[in-house]
């Protein structure tokens, strides 16, 4: 797969001098730290917390907004009878 990076002008210059540090060509030290990235537990965990988050907005955003009423009218509307009070 191929991947095209928007560098601004430091990251250029620090990807080029970690490139010179290590003899090898920039793009290999942007690989290695694209894998570095994706097998890094602490960044897995993340991103499964990030899609979990993301499912429960969703799933909230679909049920749509919430009303909270009390518990008189709750069973008004369910049909049930009056709580009895003491």
């Amino acid at each position: 797969m191929a991947l095209v990076l928007n560098l601004d002008e430091g990251d250029s210059r620090l990807l080029a001098e970690r490139a010179r540090l290590q003899s090898c060509p920039p793009e290999e030290v942007a690989r290695q730290a694209v894998l570095a990235y994706l097998a890094d537990p602490i960044q897995l965990r993340e991103d499964a917390e990030d899609a979990a988050a993301l499912a429960d907005y969703e799933r909230r955003k679909a049920a749509g907004p919430v009303a909270h009423i009390d518990q008189s009218r709750a069973r008004e509307i369910l049909g049930m009878p009056s709580a009895k009070r003491p």
